[in-house]
């Protein structure tokens, strides 16, 4: 609470000595903000002269006013603030050495649950990293009131913190109590120990953490938490101002789903966990996070629930490998993790998925190879999957070469998991450049054996089958990327791939069959059949005419874009082409255009201003499609596409930059070589040139 000044604590230093000792304690108000150095110098004066003021009140004051200067950040101090408490207060007194010695730290306030009279309340306890490695950690008045059980948890406290930041060297803490400075003792309880090691390990790791949870536990030099007294009313104390209670779990305390959220632990390591990952944006994961942590079935569960940067952290402070050691031991609980893993990469939830593929460690999977092969080739198929979605093609290369020797043992198993195997392989090929129609011995085998079976299933009446659709698919594309020559077969598996995936029957997997058709429009494209590839593409749109699209309210999807600036750029004499670029052109710049497939959006639609004399709009959306190309998360193969844009750049005589060259060879070459073996020229214009020319021999299908 800052909605106070000096003014108002003045006013309550006067008439209400309670709310204003309250205010210090709490380290509320602001009291620098919006007052003149002279106005703060007479309110000050007038507090500390007031004759009636409680014995130890005004060194509270003085200590408020030093600890509120101290939490403020060093840009936003006023100089006015540091020469008044220079020369009214005695900070050595304090302290144990100088403001300008203390200004130099970094600080921060700790909360504290002490109990008492079968009551708990809050103390502050301000902290100091400084360098000033002489002094004592508890000033002199500070331990006349804090007994000798607490100063020994304020020393273990530190120890684990310096441990934990893998700190070298002393670092020379200050650590007191914001209360009344006093000659007897005032808190006991080594119960604040685990709360002090929070604030010594945030100073030392610069790390921003919640203020809306509080701590209590005894700690010990190696980390441990051990049991506190006092719990119930902890619990209660807590409840109206902070959303949860890290406690240690030896208290045993049966959460009744209330407020606060009640965190066991028995770490610290896993109390700093909760304290660096809570954000009011994912509270309601905590009790989830607290409750998995130790189970390992319940984490392999949830693991897909937690935010992915809470999945980050955790894999990188190794918090919780006990409980996923335990998950790479049973293969009947990996199982389950790998499904979890395999439902996010499925749902293209790419950033968490990359979270969750770091946990598992290659050690650990070459163990569960040999026990439990069929969860170890699903976890292969998935990180395959998943480096393809994200364009990395090494990281994909690897796996499918590990998933190759894993396909002979499954097949005795779960055929359908191999099968998936190598659909996610054949997508590699592709997003390698690599197109060949033929197929495996292995792969021809299991399509074969694959039909037969389904020919069963259609004549049972029921022709949906994900597997056959999804494999179909894949094999279509392949087709299609093999060019126009092999327009009949893509047209057969396009048709095959719909209907097993429930086109005509089932609008539950609708999503799946109407990505074909987005897919066969773009064959026919390059086939040169654009009468067959509007009907198609006005069936992906859902829309009678295309004309339909341009007077909906609702756009098209970020594929839909694609695709209708792939038609009007190809079909050069279409009587809605200059319709379409009308309709398309004042929204440009509203729309987010920043991953695959927007780069070849912006490059369709780039030459279609280009045709329509438009140039500086080309050159716009040109240099738009170059700058997707080459942002930092697109991988070798878009990469490669930006010789498409920069293509026609060069026959606009725009400016063809070096650094664009050496890239994309340096992508290419992580490619397929026989495909970019016109890159061996050394003459880029004459590279892009072929480009302009042919670029549907260098780019099929859904490649430009």
């Amino acid at each position: 609470m800052n909605a106070g000044n000096i003014s108002n604590l003045a006013f309550l230093a006067r008439n209400d000595p309670a709310i204003f000792k309250d205010i210090l304690l709490s380290c509320n108000y602001a009291p620098f903000k919006e007052t003149s150095p002279q106005d703060f110098k007479n309110k000050y004066q007038k507090i500390i002269s007031i004759k009636d003021m409680p014995d130890g009140m005004k060194e509270l004051f003085n200590l408020y006013l030093l600890t509120k200067f101290f939490l403020m950040k060093r840009r936003k101090r006023p100089l006015w603030v540091e020469s008044f408490l220079a020369d009214n207060i005695d900070v050595k007194k304090y302290f144990g050495f100088c403001l300008s010695d203390a200004k130099k730290g970094s600080w921060c306030t700790v909360p504290v649950i002490f109990t008492g009279n079968a009551s708990a309340y809050i103390r502050l306890f301000v902290i100091g990293l400084i360098s000033t490695p002489a002094c004592d950690m508890v000033p002199k008045w500070a331990g006349k009131v804090l007994d000798d059980t607490l100063k020994q948890a304020m020393k273990s406290a530190k120890q684990v913190a310096t441990h934990y930041a893998n700190i070298h060297g002393e670092k020379a803490f200050l650590c007191f109590p914001l209360t009344i400075p006093g000659k007897t003792i005032q808190l006991k309880d080594a119960s604040l120990g685990l709360s002090l090691a929070i604030g010594f390990t945030k100073l030392l790791t610069r790390t921003v953490i919640t203020g809306r949870l509080v701590a209590t536990g005894d700690i010990a030099p190696d980390g441990t938490i051990t049991r506190v007294g006092h719990i119930k009313e902890k619990i209660s104390r807590v409840k109206s101002q902070f959303d949860g209670l890290i406690y240690p779990l030896a208290n045993n305390v049966v959460s009744r789903g209330e407020k606060p959220v009640l965190i066991p632990i028995s770490t610290f390591k896993q109390a700093w966990m909760f304290f660096s990952l809570y954000s009011q944006k994912n509270k309601d994961q905590l009790l989830l996070l607290s409750n998995i942590i130790k189970d390992p079935k319940l984490f392999a569960d949830n693991v897909g629930n937690l935010p992915s940067e809470w999945i980050t952290w955790i894999q990188k402070e190794h918090t919780i490998d006990k409980t996923l050691n335990e998950v790479t031991k049973q293969p009947s609980i990996f199982f389950i993790f790998t499904s979890r893993f395999e439902k996010i990469v499925e749902s293209y939830q790419l950033e968490k998925g990359k979270a969750i593929r770091k946990l598992i460690k290659k050690d650990k999977l070459d163990c569960l190879s040999g026990t439990s092969p069929v969860a170890a080739l699903k976890w292969c198929s998935k990180n395959l999957s998943l480096a393809n979605h994200l364009g990395r093609i090494k990281t994909a290369s690897k796996w499918e070469k590990y998933g190759q020797t894993l396909t002979g043992r499954v097949l005795q198993a779960d055929i359908g998991t191999v099968v998936t195997f190598y659909n996610h392989a054949m997508i590699l090929n592709h997003n390698r450049f690599c197109f060949h129609e033929n197929f495996s011995n292995e792969l021809k085998r299991l399509i074969e054996f694959l039909e037969s079976q389904y020919r069963q299933k259609c004549n049972f009446g029921c022709p949906t089958d994900l597997l056959m659709g999804r494999l179909y698919g894949t094999m279509m594309q392949n087709f299609a990327f093999c060019g126009p020559g092999y327009i009949k077969k893509s047209e057969e598996f396009s048709q095959k791939a719909r209907k097993a995936l429930g086109e005509g029957t089932s609008d539950e997997f609708k999503e799946d069959w109407k990505r074909h058709l987005s897919y066969i429009t773009f064959a026919r494209l390059d086939a040169g059949a654009f009468i067959k590839a509007e009907e198609s593409l006005k069936a992906y749109l859902e829309m009678n005419s295309l004309e339909d699209i341009m007077a909906q309210p609702v756009k098209p999807d970020t594929w839909g874009y694609a695709l209708l600036a792939r038609f009007f750029g190809q079909v050069k004499n279409h009587p809605l082409k200059i319709k379409f670029y009308q309709w398309i052109k004042p929204g440009l710049d509203n729309i987010i255009m920043d991953t695959h497939p927007w780069q070849l959006f912006s490059y369709n639609a780039g030459r279609i201003a280009g045709s329509l004399d438009d140039i500086d709009e080309a050159v716009k959306l040109l240099n738009k499609s170059i700058d997707i190309c080459f942002s930092n998360h697109s991988g070798p193969s878009i990469r490669v596409m930006s010789l498409l844009p920069i293509s026609i750049m060069a026959c606009y005589k725009k400016e063809i930059k070096n650094a664009w060259e050496r890239d994309i060879r340096a992508s290419a070459g992580k490619l397929d070589a026989d495909h970019f073996n016109f890159l061996k020229n050394p003459n880029f214009k004459a590279v892009l040139e072929k480009v302009r020319k042919y670029p549907e021999a260098i780019f099929p299908f859904t490649y430009r």
